[in-house]
């Protein structure tokens, strides 16, 4: 059977498993697309700038707390348009209590999601909560994007932010990939030479300076095919570091990860 690498990717996007050891995950209620949609309307979160082209604008919104009362929500629309391959988005956060319809905290992201020959394919809030420490809410944001023709490839990025009334949402973890690949279209029939990493983050008990370590497991599943012969090789490669927070912000202990290829 041929691999049908970007629907399994599309399978695998929310594989994402985060675990305090042998514990299930904790995680955040999902806003429902009602609720967003009031959210938006009553803090009038969009422009419209845009709204006869094709581009789109990316919603992402979780509940923080049972009651409902306090939603992050994440907001990435197109800022620069000048057709379906040439086009800019930007990307807001925003701590709201929709119990007494404030805006609590707003994160403005520095840089933009720009879509020429790659893609943009928008931001999405991660349920999985990344902190289970009390009255701490530590969420992931992940963004996307891709490309397809010649060596196709799919890239997101997953990054940390602290969220606190109190406090200016803070970025505390750059991000990385969790669901990379790329693969090339075979040439003699069989399986597509391809290589994914997936990458999923584990909490662990011990804490650096006030926030959990996390356990980053990488793993790199490579198809390498012979032209001459038609024949496949399959690899796998495994391993593991340990992202401690250093009162700022979680470090990788190296950068030698695992990759995919470039055929």
């Amino acid at each position: 059977m041929h691999l049908k690498l970007p629907l399994l990717l599309m399978l695998g996007l929310n594989a994402l498993l985060c675990t305090m050891q042998s514990h299930a995950a904790e995680t955040y209620q999902r806003c429902s697309e009602q609720q967003q949609e009031q959210i938006i309307q009553k803090f009038k979160l969009l422009t419209h700038k845009f709204d006869q082209t094709d581009v789109k604008t990316y919603k992402s919104c979780i509940n923080l707390d049972q009651q409902q009362k306090i939603q992050l929500i994440a907001i990435s629309q197109p800022i620069a348009y000048q057709d379906y391959n040439d086009m800019e988005h930007d990307l807001n956060l925003y701590l709201i209590d929709s119990s007494s319809n404030k805006i609590l905290q707003r994160y403005k992201d520095p840089s933009s999601h720009i879509t020429d020959a790659e893609r943009y394919d928008g931001v999405k809030l991660h349920t999985t909560k990344f902190s289970t420490l009390t009255n701490t809410h530590v969420v992931g944001v992940e963004t996307g994007s891709s490309h397809e023709g010649g060596f196709s490839y799919r890239h997101n990025n997953l990054a940390l932010f602290k969220i606190d009334s109190k406090q200016p949402i803070k970025e505390i973890f750059s991000g990385i990939g969790t669901d990379d690949s790329g693969y090339v279209n075979a040439s003699c029939g069989q399986d597509n030479p391809s290589s994914e990493v997936k990458r999923i983050l584990v909490l662990s008990n011990q804490l650096s300076n006030g926030l959990q370590n996390i356990v980053l497991k990488e793993q790199k599943n490579q198809i390498i095919g012979n032209e001459n012969t038609c024949k496949v090789k399959r690899n796998t490669f495994k391993q593991q570091q340990t992202l401690k927070f250093n009162g700022k912000e979680y470090k990788l202990q190296h950068h030698n990860l695992l990759g995919i290829d470039p055929f």
